[in-house]
C-alpha cells in the first residue's frame, strides 16, 4: 500500500522536494525578520519625528503666548510711568520699578529721559548712563511697544512713553522666560 500511495503522490515528499523546502524556509525566516526589523526601525523613526515636530510646535505656541502676554503688560505699565512721568514724580516710577522687579521673571526695569540718559532705574549703577551701552540704539527709537531677544536669552520690553506732542522717556523691561514658577 505505501508503494501506491508513493506512486501517485500521496506519501512522504521526494527527497529533492524536502532539501528544497529546508533550504527555502531560512531565507523566508530571514527576509521576514528585515521586514520586521524594518517596520519597527520606521516605527521608531516616525515617532521621534512626530515627538520632535510636536516639541517645536508647543514651543512656539508658548512663545507667542509669552510675547502676547508681555505686550498686553506693557500697555497698562506704558499708562502709568506716563502720568508719573508728566507730573515729574520720578519716586513713584522708582517705586513701581522695584515692585516690578521682586515679581519672578522681571530682572529689570529703566527709564531713560528723551535725551537717552537712564534718570531710574532697578539697577542704580546704571543711573547716568545713555540707554544706548544696555540696549540696541535702533529699537529704542521705536514709536510702538516692541520686544527684543537680548543676547543671553532674555526678552527687553521697549515701551515708548509719549506725551501729546513729544517723547516723555523710553522704558526698558527685562524678562526672563521660564523664571515663573510653574503649577
Amino acid at each position: 500500500m505505501d508503494e501506491h500511495m508513493e506512486q501517485i503522490g500521496l506519501g512522504a515528499p521526494e527527497p529533492a522536494r524536502k532539501e528544497a523546502q529546508s533550504r527555502l524556509t531560512p531565507k523566508v525566516m530571514g527576509i521576514a525578520a528585515l521586514v520586521v526589523i524594518a517596520l519597527l526601525g520606521g516605527m521608531y523613526i516616525w515617532k521621534a519625528v512626530s515627538e520632535r515636530r510636536l516639541v517645536a510646535q508647543h514651543a512656539a505656541e508658548r512663545e507667542a503666548l509669552l510675547q502676547e502676554s508681555l505686550h498686553g503688560f506693557a500697555v497698562p505699565f506704558s499708562w502709568a510711568v506716563r502720568r508719573e512721568a508728566m507730573a515729574s514724580n520720578l519716586d513713584q516710577i522708582d517705586q513701581y520699578f522695584t515692585d516690578l522687579v521682586q515679581m519672578p521673571g522681571f530682572e529689570s526695569a529703566t527709564l531713560a529721559g528723551p535725551d537717552g540718559r537712564v534718570t531710574v532705574a532697578s539697577d542704580r549703577r546704571r543711573l547716568g548712563q545713555p540707554l544706548e551701552a544696555y540696549y540696541p540704539a535702533a529699537q529704542l527709537q521705536a514709536e510702538q511697544i516692541e520686544l527684543i531677544r537680548l543676547p543671553d536669552g532674555r526678552l527687553g520690553i521697549v515701551v515708548p512713553i509719549l506725551g501729546l506732542r513729544q517723547r516723555l522717556a523710553t522704558a526698558v523691561v527685562e524678562y526672563r522666560p521660564g523664571a515663573y514658577p510653574r503649577q
